[in-house]
């Protein structure tokens, strides 16, 4: 019974002192949902500043029934989660996803792109990003009864795919940049892995891992497709991952210019945020650009 309760406890909680629950019109919240766990952040538009973060660990979660379970106990238990915000953004992971052109994009073949790739079940429902900053559309698909289940939680949210805030994100701040920029971001499972020229978009895709050996083979394999030398190739880290984890250290052996980026400069952050590494939550902060 108690390992249950822990369930529901967050595994991370940083709030700001300032933080209200009867201001929740003045801020937007941001939430990040995959079969792994669920987080949230608060953000103050008037402020421009991010002033809470929650993250919870869900164990033997294998569908979107179980999975909605454990969030609606998360928000039983926050209670204001429910209460009326500026503004409502959820991203979703998922494998099946494709980017096209938006110049190229009919709406209405949006499952034919989909099903191109990876077929689309029955039991999917296809969603639709813009990314403007690329003139590109991110065609992808999520269960039905995850995106139903999360549409009576939360009625006003805009869903977004996993991708689309961070390449929202890279996009701004490389704006000035020259030259190819590697960035790959971790979270629990799986990685998004980017690559950028020029304010373009050369590459991007999403990997399940689990050890660290799974993720430097896919780290690897994209490198020589793409032609990329792992001498000379500047790797930006981004997400739940540390210098001390076997997986920076695997990596390291055959990328030598490793560097780890930092939180999106355009926002700003309370104080209790100092005691994550400041490269953790990068999709979760890059929300904002997308609503």
């Amino acid at each position: 019974m108690q390992a249950e309760q822990n369930t529901y406890k967050p595994t991370v909680s940083l709030m700001d002192e300032t933080f209200s629950e009867s201001l929740t019109s003045e801020y937007h919240l941001c939430l990040e949902v995959s079969m792994n766990g669920f987080c949230y952040s608060i953000y103050h538009a008037q402020k421009n500043k991010y002033l809470l973060l929650e993250t919870f660990t869900f164990h033997k979660v294998y569908n979107a029934v179980l999975l909605l379970n454990e969030i609606s106990s998360v928000v039983e238990t926050h209670s204001f989660l429910r209460k009326n915000f500026k503004s409502i953004s959820i991203s979703l992971f998922s494998s099946k996803f494709t980017l096209i052109p938006t110049a190229l994009f009919d709406r209405d073949l949006a499952d034919k792109y989909l099903d191109f790739n990876s077929p689309v079940d029955e039991d999917e429902s296809i969603l639709i990003d813009e990314l403007k900053n690329f003139d590109t559309q991110c065609v992808y698909a999520a269960s039905k009864n995850l995106v139903d289940g999360l549409q009576q939680l939360f009625p006003s949210a805009k869903f977004l795919h996993v991708l689309s805030p961070l390449l929202e994100s890279l996009a701004s701040s490389f704006k000035n940049s020259s030259g190819k920029k590697v960035v790959i971001h971790l979270q629990q499972a799986h990685f998004e892995m980017v690559v950028m020229e020029e304010k373009k978009l050369v590459f991007a895709n999403i990997f399940n891992y689990q050890s660290s050996e799974d993720f430097l083979y896919y780290t690897l394999f994209v490198c020589e497709q793409l032609k990329l030398n792992p001498e000379n190739l500047e790797l930006i880290l981004l997400g739940e991952v540390e210098k001390n984890s076997a997986i920076y250290s695997i990596l390291n052996k055959y990328i030598r210019n490793i560097k780890f980026g930092s939180r999106p400069e355009l926002f700003e952050y309370s104080y209790v945020f100092d005691t994550t590494s400041s490269h953790f939550y990068f999709n979760l902060f890059s929300q904002n650009l997308c609503v």
